[in-house]
């Protein structure tokens, strides 16, 4: 009884989500499909918002792609958007006063602004990173160089205080490449991201 309540409960928080997201995007027959799955990201530090992951998981063109939604149902697209993060994080007066906070607000950004248009993943371990199922004794050799190269610099962000802000360090691996981001999160949540491409042709899938 506990489950199947559960369950309900869910189904109405998914259908509230679609409507709302579907209607301020203008997507409503793409956000409102049953194949569509929306969850909401921890962001503790973003008030009157919240940021939400969409997967629509329709054949033969799967999307996936990240949403800002205000207490009010406005909606703004963040995948690839950087500038309407900040902007979504000013709307909300978001105020950066700990490391903890400065680090949920980069790793946020990272993953929100994400384009999906190939596979792409915050990382903080090398070797925990999914290479692919048939790779080439040249293709890990060539992973082992990156490992034994970076494997010590890849590690959970942590904030150092700078001027009116924070700055931080996170990894990405986006598609066949590591990419090191430097980010200065400043004191209203604005990010600056600095990216920097080290190492090339990881032998991991590219597709999302």
């Amino acid at each position: 009884m506990a489950v199947g309540s559960e369950r309900r409960r869910e189904s109405v928080a998914q259908g509230g989500l679609r409507s709302s997201v579907g209607r301020g995007l203008g997507l409503g027959v793409t956000v409102a499909s049953a194949m569509t799955r929306l969850d909401v990201v921890a962001t503790d530090w973003l008030p009157g918002w919240q940021a939400i992951d969409a997967n629509v998981r329709s054949t033969p063109h799967p999307r996936r792609f990240y949403v800002g939604l205000s207490d009010d149902e406005e909606a703004r697209y963040l995948s690839g958007k950087p500038h309407t993060f900040d902007a979504m994080v000013a709307d909300a007066r978001t105020r950066v006063g700990t490391a903890r906070t400065a680090v949920a607000v980069g790793e946020t950004f990272l993953d929100v602004t994400r384009t999906f248009r190939r596979c792409s993943e915050r990382v903080e371990d090398l070797g925990r990173v999914e290479g692919s199922s048939d790779i080439s004794p040249t293709d890990r050799s060539a992973r082992d160089r990156v490992v034994q190269a970076y494997g010590t610099q890849v590690r959970a962000p942590r904030a150092t205080p700078a001027g009116d802000g924070w700055t931080l360090t996170a990894w990405m691996v986006d598609g066949s490449t590591l990419v090191r981001h430097d980010l200065t999160v400043v004191a209203d949540g604005a990010v600056t991201d600095a990216a920097e491409v080290v190492a090339r042709d990881l032998p991991v899938p590219e597709t999302v």
